[in-house]
Formats: C-alpha cells, sequence, structure tokens
C-alpha cells in the first residue's frame, strides 16, 4: 500500500506549525493544538450550515483552506504524541480490512 510520503508530509506540517508559532509567540502544546482543530473544524462546519440553510454558497477556497488546517493540525497533534501518520495510516487501514474484509 502506498501513503505517498505521508512522514514528510507531517515533517512538513511540524515546520509549518513551529515557524508560525515563533511568528505568533505562541505554543501549540497538546492542548492548544486540539483547541485549535476543533476551531478549525468548526469553520468548515460554519461552511457546510451556510449552504445547507441557505445563508451563502460554500466557498470552495475557504473550505479548501480549512481543509488544510486540519490536516496539517492533525499532523502536529500526531507528532506530539510521538505518532508517525504513515505508520498509524497502514495500520488502520489493515484494521480495516480484517475488521470489514476490505480488499483495498
Amino acid at each position: 500500500m502506498k501513503t505517498n510520503n505521508l512522514n514528510e508530509f507531517q515533517e512538513l506540517a511540524v515546520k509549518v506549525v513551529k515557524d508560525l508559532d515563533k511568528i505568533r509567540n505562541i505554543n501549540h502544546d497538546k492542548d492548544v493544538t486540539m483547541h485549535h482543530l476543533t476551531e478549525e473544524l468548526g469553520e468548515i462546519a460554519r461552511e457546510i450550515f451556510n449552504d445547507k440553510t441557505g445563508r451563502k454558497k460554500i466557498d470552495r477556497e475557504n473550505l479548501k483552506g480549512e481543509i488544510v488546517d486540519i490536516m496539517i493540525l492533525a499532523s502536529y497533534l500526531a507528532y506530539l504524541h510521538d505518532i508517525k501518520l504513515e505508520d498509524a495510516l497502514k495500520f488502520k487501514i489493515n484494521n480495516f480490512k480484517e475488521r470489514f474484509n476490505l480488499e483495498v
């Protein structure tokens, strides 16, 4: 199974968060990262909610950015917990294959 250099993405995500923390003079520890991740997920929920309720159409560029924010923060949170994303993905896919008899 190819995971397309997920660990390289995680390394980039860690660098981005650490660099932004220096610029903004903050520290994304485990708690701050989890709160920030939840806040970003809320921004996605708002985009979808506004579309579903007719308030305004989804801003696809904004949605794209918010999804990437979540990817970066989730990658950083994994790093803070000493989890390599590539290993975790392989483990989870194998788990799904066994539990649900998937052919992935």
